[in-house]
């Protein structure tokens, strides 16, 4: 019986955070999409699955990635595009906070306050690693963006 608990959770804690993941994903390209959408930059999410396409993976394993695009801004590129870049990590951000107010309110005599404890962190420990990693000034990332403004 122990060992079928033991599965459980881990299968539990799998499907936490791949739906976690997806999720933050979907929910941080939303910001971008949102903030497009007020400056009128016609914004469109795109979301691909690819086959690798070289090596002893080819055709075997996939890579997904997961987008916002929009029209160039006209009247101040440089702020519109560091204002859209950051309204991804906000959103995360406001997630972050909404999941550590979540944690600290279940009340501590509910059944399973464990088992809910532990499903609110397997939700909030992806979304504070996408607001630390995009943050990050390297290429590609939002924090890169973010960085041609204050340079």
């Amino acid at each position: 019986m122990k060992s079928l608990k033991v599965v459980l959770f881990i299968l539990l804690t799998f499907v936490c955070l791949v739906t976690s993941l997806a999720m933050n994903i979907g929910v941080h390209e939303f910001g971008h999409y949102a903030a497009a959408k007020q400056y009128g930059l016609d914004p469109k999410m795109h979301f691909e699955v690819k086959p690798v396409e070289s090596g002893v993976l080819k055709n075997v394993m996939y890579t997904t990635s997961f987008y916002t695009e929009y029209n160039a801004p006209a009247i101040n590129p440089v702020k519109e595009d560091a204002v859209i870049a950051f309204s991804g990590p906000l959103v995360n951000i406001i997630v972050s906070l909404l999941l550590t107010l979540a944690y600290f309110l279940v009340p501590k005599n509910t059944p399973r306050k464990r088992l809910i404890s532990v499903v609110i962190i397997l939700f909030l420990i992806p979304s504070v690693l996408s607001v630390i990693l995009n943050l990050i000034p390297l290429s590609g990332t939002d924090g890169s963006v973010m960085m041609q403004v204050l340079a």
